[in-house]
């Protein structure tokens, strides 16, 4: 049951003169009049564009009117065999083709011109007809359908949801309640620009967190007037992120509900989220080609889903052991488009969004979430229709005396205009927006809320010539004068249906991108199938400003930090600490930065960002103006997404090390520390261990898991029989080629170089001072912790006098910690020659404390004493060593 409203939901007036137009319009128009236009075609191609027809064969089609039903229709353009079959004046169905097409069309392109009367007003619309070629293989005939789309919001109302939106602007709004508002927002406009979509176009939105539920279907004809009933106001934002779980409820229940059959139509899921996944069931992190419950995660057997739209229907289990395939050949043809939000997103999560859908966007801040999810919208699920952005920006709504001003050059060819302005911060107090044409003054139709005004105008109209002064033809500058008494900011887009001007970004060549990778992009404009060359085309790159993973790793960790969410991690819980710390955050503030694209004469605009060294979302924005010879004056306006991960394999260094635990018997215990960076230096930061993986050669095996030390460090517990040296392979981020192979224990041959002071002592302390000496040795592990070690060195003292000597010593190694440290002792006798004197027998005793850098190399800082037998004499030496083995 709808709520009833109350007076916060009633804007007040905002356009002079809007109400008395309003009730103008409604009193001469039918009902959604602005919204009548005839669709096809079915299966979605480009709106203009019918199937393709074949010579000797019949050709069928079906017309819809979107809202309405025509009192007559006809043919007025086409060739002579494309005619009329059927008139039924309370349907929206027209048949033709019932002929066959004749041979001599074949590899001709055709307009075909259609028309129908609705409510005493004429429709008319041109669509492409191309026959193919003789020898192509052909079907029996063409039955062809008005294009159906649906499309499922599938949203996450976990507890990080209840964070700040944005933990700058010192307002208490959470990224729930914005997500609602934007979600609202997405209908509306959907709404506004569903002149192009059909009767039957609908949207379902499903919720995912402690629990899952299918809240709502609609379609985009009888949009609900309010957000509260689409989702309910009483839902509790809580619990953790089966994110796997969300897409399971779309997939089982949303495209399958309804008695809806999916054949041919276009299919997408929306999905946002603010966090990596921590609860069951979940998409595969490594392949992101299916969904199921991971042993030993929380739930084991998963959340429990619920269908509130239709109860009736059998419950659909957990999953429990089963898993749902992603690639499968009913959900494969099912687009999935993910939005990432918050500033806390860590590498793992930009990952897992990006691969687990065919369309990826991230914004730090959810104030951006808007224009993200109309870029999206524009060029998918309404990519086989018209819609295109003329610009998308930002401003602040001044005062009465000195109001904003947003203006927005519409070209000939444009049918509609929708203009939205959408509050980032708080909502409008007492707005308004005045609209001028050429100067004169224009009354949109208005959809208003607290967060939203949004004004259309249908050019196809013809109450709108009648009841405005001055010109409506689209062309010329369209100019929008915003103000509010409290001054609020803003993001205004401005949407245009345009069937002659077309735009497009690409981004790359496909694949993945890392840190530190150019980014080269393709912009595409095009008047019909004809490029626009000579347009003035600008890009606009967005990144975070620093590393989040490097950040945080660096961050100092605070005790008995809360997790946000069942099933959510310590690491998760520090960085959602540190993202609400200002300076933390200020770091994280997106950077941006501005190329001029390459005119190539082809309707192709080109460039490349270099320079890009952070881990994370970005987001391309392209801008472009300029004037067509046909066309007149335009602008243009599109933007992409893409994620720019760590690094590659070969581009890792581990920082890895392997320390000797206590020995049981046969078995030794090893344990492995790795602190993953890039050719940066950046480090991957905590968080990340599902995107780690080690293998351990047999007999080796992991004693536990693989434990995220919050630092950027990764540790991992085995064992091995003693007198074995096992294999470990290290994958970080892609699971096929490892980062690393190397053995658990260095070899047992090693070189070192050590250099410090000396500090001279019996009967030298009385005649000399200290001085440098350099130390070079040979050493053979004979055991794990006990070695044998040649020592060859030259002992300086001031002035003028120096020891030569060489010692045989073995070493012992006691303690070996988890992150590298050791301690080492050792012992032995040589000969030594003091300058001057006869060769002595020597004896020395040393102490090590050193960590290891790598599985090669270790770094000591030591100290010694020798002692010479026959001249009585002895010395200590402090300094610093670097030992490699092999």
């Amino acid at each position: 049951m709808k709520r009833s409203k109350d007076n916060t939901k009633t804007p007040a007036p905002v356009l002079p003169g809007y109400l008395l137009f309003l009730l103008a319009a409604l009193a001469c128009a039918p009902l959604r009049s602005p919204a009548q236009v005839i669709l096809n075609a079915f299966p979605c191609p480009d709106q203009g564009t019918l199937p393709e027809g074949c010579p000797l064969r019949p050709y069928n089609i079906t017309m819809e009117l979107s809202s309405g039903a025509a009192t007559a229709w006809s043919v007025t353009s086409g060739p002579a065999w494309f005619t009329r079959q059927s008139n039924t004046a309370t349907s929206a169905v027209f048949g033709t083709g019932a002929a066959n097409i004749p041979v001599g069309d074949a590899g001709n392109t055709f307009p075909i011109g259609i028309s129908a009367t609705v409510g005493g007003l004429p429709v008319s619309a041109t669509f492409s007809l191309t026959v193919r070629t003789p020898g192509v293989t052909c079907p029996a005939g063409f039955s062809v359908q008005p294009c159906q789309r649906e499309i499922v919001y599938v949203l996450d109302k976990s507890g990080s949801m209840n964070w700040d939106a944005d933990p700058g602007d010192g307002l208490p709004t959470t990224r729930w309640q914005k997500l609602k508002e934007v979600v609202e927002s997405q209908l509306l406009t959907l709404d506004d620009l569903s002149l192009s979509l059909g009767l039957a176009d609908s949207f379902d939105v499903v919720l995912f967190g402690g629990d899952i539920h299918r809240v709502s279907v609609g379609d985009f004809f009888n949009v609900p007037p309010d957000i509260d009933d689409v989702i309910p106001p009483a839902t509790v934002v809580s619990g953790g992120t089966p994110l796997g779980g969300g897409i399971q409820m779309a997939l089982k229940r949303s495209f399958n509900g309804l008695g809806r059959p999916g054949g041919g139509k276009k299919r997408l899921i929306f999905m946002v989220s603010d966090g990596d996944q921590n609860m069951n069931p979940m998409v595969n992190a490594a392949t992101f080609s299916s969904v199921a419950c991971e042993a030993g995660g929380f739930p084991a057997n998963g959340v429990t889903l619920t269908d509130d739209v239709e109860p009736l229907l059998p419950v659909i289990p957990p999953l429990g052991a089963e898993v749902l395939d992603l690639n499968s050949a009913v959900n494969a043809p099912i687009e999935r488009y993910n939005v990432g939000i918050g500033i806390g997103m860590t590498g793992a999560a930009h990952d897992l969004m990006n691969g687990a859908g065919d369309k990826y966007e991230s914004t730090l801040g959810v104030a951006d979430l808007d224009v993200l999810m109309d870029a999206m919208m524009t060029g998918t699920y309404l990519a086989a229709t018209s819609p295109r952005v003329l610009d998308s920006r930002r401003g602040i709504a001044g005062d009465k005396d000195n109001p904003t001003i947003e203006r927005f050059y519409v070209n000939d060819s444009v049918q509609h205009l929708t203009v939205k302005f959408f509050t980032l911060n708080q909502p409008f107090s007492d707005v308004h927006v005045d609209v001028l044409k050429d100067g004169f003054p224009v009354y949109p139709k208005l959809t208003a809320r607290d967060f939203l005004r949004l004004l259309h105008i249908n050019f196809e109209n013809p109450y709108w010539a009648g009841t405005n002064s001055g010109s409506l033809s689209p062309s010329g500058w369209w100019e929008f004068r915003i103000y509010d008494k409290r001054q609020t900011a803003y993001r205004v887009t401005a949407f245009v249906e345009d069937k002659r001007i077309h735009q497009s970004l690409e981004l790359g060549s496909g694949g993945k991108f890392y840190a530190g990778d150019p980014l080269p992009l393709r912009f595409q404009l095009h008047y019909r199938d004809d490029g626009i060359a000579g347009a003035k085309a600008r890009a606009f790159l967005y990144r975070p400003g620093d590393d989040l993973g490097d950040l945080a790793a660096d961050a100092a960790t605070l005790k008995d930090l809360p997790v946000a969410e069942p099933g959510g991690t310590a690491a998760q819980a520090k960085i959602d600490h540190l993202v609400q710390q200002t300076d933390f955050y200020n770091k994280l503030q997106e950077e941006e930065r501005v190329i001029d694209l390459d005119d190539q004469g082809d309707g192709s605009y080109t460039g490349t960002f270099t320079g890009n060294v952070v881990t994370g979302g970005y987001r391309v924005m392209v801008r472009v103006e300029g004037e067509h010879a046909v066309g007149g004056k335009y602008q243009g306006w599109s933007m992409e997404g893409l994620f720019t991960d760590f690094a590659r394999p070969g581009d890792i260094d581990l920082n890895e090390s392997v320390s000797t635990g206590v020995r049981d018997g046969n078995t030794q215990a090893y344990t492995l520390v790795i602190k993953p960076t890039n050719q940066l230096g950046k480090k991957l930061g905590p968080g990340q261990s599902s995107r780690i993986r080690v293998a351990l050669a047999p007999p080796a095996a992991a004693t536990g898991d693989l434990v995220d030390n919050l630092d950027g460090s990764y540790s991992l517990r085995f064992s091995a029989p003693a007198n074995t040296n096992p294999q470990i392979s290290v994958y970080v981020i892609d699971r096929q080629q490892p980062v690393k192979i190397f053995p658990a224990r260095p070899g047992k041959w090693g070189l070192s170089l050590h250099a410090g002071l000396t500090a001279p002592r019996t009967n030298l302390d009385s005649l000399y001072d200290s001085s440098l000496f350099v130390e070079a040795d040979i050493s053979y592990r004979i055991r794990p912790q006990i070695d044998l070690e040649l020592v060859a060195g030259y002992y300086g003292f001031k002035s003028d006098f120096n020891v030569l000597g060489a010692a045989l010593c073995v070493g012992y190694t006691p303690l070996s910690a988890p992150s590298g440290w050791y301690l080492r002792a050792a012992a032995g006798a040589g000969v030594y020659k003091p300058q001057g004197l006869e060769g002595t027998i020597g004896y020395t005793g040393r102490l090590d404390l050193g960590k290891s850098i790598n599985s090669h190399l270790n770094l000591a800082a030591q100290g010694g004493y020798i002692y010479l037998d026959q001249p009585g004499m002895s010395f200590f030496t402090a300094g610093l060593g670097l030992k490699y083995f092999f």
